[in-house]
């Protein structure tokens, strides 16, 4: 026989986990985000503080002095001043120290009373507030001259979560996050300076050194650079097998730059490899035009054989050569053109063979020479006061220019309360009067 067991199993209990569990879950969250909406509560806490600090600062510094003369003007007074006045110590927010620069306070007039910006910019965060200045008659300002309270504008709650913050207006000169004792301790030190520096200038007035600003006038050199450049030429004269042994004749150069100077011959030679036959058989026949009598052959006979071509012509080198020799006068202008005189002094015949053209009905041998033209072209220049020479550019000219410049003469000083003063340049130097 079997025996029947009976398992019971215990809802309540599984259920009473289930609701520890949710209620843990639910505590955690609770716990994470107050610690999260305090810390970021005390960051803006901080940073309004600071702004109010800053506020308070301007309207002490603003009060009845300093302040711009005629409507539309402006008076700034940085962060990074007031920290150097020793109005106010360097703030931080969040654990990044304020931009000293964007952070500042500007007083602007405007008809019988003054605005007042103040913006503070601290890492990402930045903001501004505005307050007025006036006399007593003005019924809209906030405040009034002659009669500055710098006291806190926060109400009692803010006051009090202002005292229990250990991170306003800390000083970045003494950073030390393991003690709030300290942070504490910095604080009041620099307030009580602070106060020192303005009780010793109150009644006074920040004057900043300007030095002038001249213009002069000087000579200054400029030289005249422009592109060298060269263009290839191929004349390829013929003679019979019964021609005479010298030929003289006169080539115009053709397709040149209009505007070009020092023009010369940069390199010559008879043509010895398939590349310089191939060259001189495709050469543009319109770069050259032969004058006197002479003319250049037709090679258009040939079928389009370079071999051919290079079979039935003359050699020759520079300093001589084994059919024939020649010789290059310098380029000269004439009207238009540069022309180049050509004498050419046959020798011999010797290992080539004669061409039989069709059309002169007789043998010939060509007579083929390559000369490089090098030339300086004036439309491709460019104009320097340095040295600095570009590769592939020759001097042309020299040109001497007045030029206008400006330069701070230090002999020449003024003070004034200005943040800025036109046609002159901080010196850094200021003092109070």
């Amino acid at each position: 026989m079997y025996e029947e067991k009976e398992y019971n199993f215990n809802w309540v209990s599984l259920f009473i986990k289930v609701v520890i569990f949710v209620v843990f879950i639910l505590l955690a969250v609770w716990l994470i985000s107050r610690i999260t909406f305090k810390n970021e509560d005390e960051i803006n806490a901080t940073f309004s503080d600071n702004l109010q600090t800053m506020k308070n600062v301007a309207l002490e510094y603003f009060d009845g002095k300093n302040l711009p003369e005629n409507d539309g003007d402006k008076v700034k007074l940085t962060l990074r001043q007031m920290i150097d006045m020793g109005l106010v110590s360097a703030f931080t927010s969040d654990g990044e120290s304020c931009d000293t620069e964007d952070s500042y306070a500007e007083a602007e007039k405007t008809d019988d009373y003054y605005t007042i910006k103040v913006n503070l910019k601290c890492g990402d965060k930045e903001d501004y507030i505005y307050t007025t200045l006036g006399t007593k008659d003005c019924e809209d300002c906030d405040n009034v001259i002659g009669d500055i309270d710098t006291t806190d504008d926060n109400d009692d709650d803010d006051s009090a979560a202002a005292d229990n913050s250990n991170d306003k207006v800390a000083a970045t000169d003494d950073k030390n996050d393991n003690s709030s004792t300290n942070t504490n301790s910095s604080n009041n030190s620099s307030s009580s300076n602070n106060n020192s520096n303005n009780t010793n200038n109150k009644g006074k007035k920040i004057y900043y050194e300007y030095a002038k600003l001249v213009t002069g006038t000087r000579k200054v050199s400029y030289n005249t650079y422009c592109k060298i450049e060269y263009k290839d030429y191929y004349s390829i004269p013929y003679v019979s097998d019964t021609s005479s042994k010298s030929m003289d004749y006169t080539l115009r150069l053709m397709n040149l730059p209009s505007n070009i100077s020092n023009v010369s011959i940069s390199k010559k030679n008879g043509l010895r490899t398939y590349s310089d036959f191939s060259n001189a058989y495709n050469r543009n026949e319109d770069d050259l035009k032969m004058l006197n009598d002479n003319a250049n052959a037709n090679t258009s006979s040939l079928g389009g054989s370079v071999s051919r071509f290079q079979n039935s012509s003359l050699k020759a080198t520079d300093n001589g050569g084994s059919n024939f020799s020649f010789s290059l006068s310098s380029p000269y202008k004439s009207g238009y053109y540069y022309y180049v005189r050509v004498n050419m002094s046959i020798r011999n015949t010797s290992g080539v063979t004669p061409f039989y053209d069709s059309y002169l009905k007789r043998n010939i041998y060509f007579v083929p020479i390559h000369f490089q033209v090098e030339y300086t072209n004036r439309s491709n220049c460019y104009e320097t006061s340095t040295n600095e020479v570009k590769s592939g550019y020759s001097l042309v000219g020299t040109k001497t220019k007045n030029e206008t410049y400006t330069y701070v003469d230090n002999n020449q000083t003024k003070w004034s309360t200005a943040t800025s003063l036109d046609g002159y340049k901080a010196t850094g130097n200021s003092e109070w009067r």
